[in-house]
């Protein structure tokens, strides 16, 4: 019994050893919450709450983001094949106005050389 009493003295001893350290530790918890950034106050319950409303949104907005990072990726791509596509479609014009210029050249040197011929074709028969 004896030695029961003194456990309990204890125990009682390191209880109140600890709600010291509780008081001690919840008034440093509370100098550093007032000095710290943005100077808002929110009671321990409260911090909780925003720690699960903070954790409940991380969770619920992880597959939206996965979602857009998807879709970032699908569009970066797709930007990629515009600028090619568009590199060639430049390329392929000035190729189809070269071949313009080239059939204009072609057009007047057999204009210049029909010309030529019946003039040449007369000539020989005056």
């Amino acid at each position: 019994a004896e030695e029961h009493k003194n456990t309990l003295l204890a125990l009682e001893e390191e209880i109140e050893q600890y709600a010291g350290t509780e008081s001690q530790l919840q008034e440093e918890y509370e100098e550093l919450k007032k000095s710290g950034p943005g100077n808002v106050v929110l009671t321990e319950d409260q911090e909780a709450e925003y720690e699960q409303v903070r954790n409940n949104s991380a969770v619920a907005s992880a597959k939206p983001r996965q979602t857009l990072n998807r879709i970032n990726r699908q569009l970066e791509n797709a930007r990629a094949k515009s600028a090619i596509i568009t590199e060639e479609v430049e390329e392929v014009t000035a190729r189809k106005n070269e071949a313009h210029e080239s059939v204009n050249e072609l057009t007047e040197r057999r204009q210049t050389l029909q010309i030529s011929m019946e003039k040449t074709k007369t000539d020989m028969n005056d």
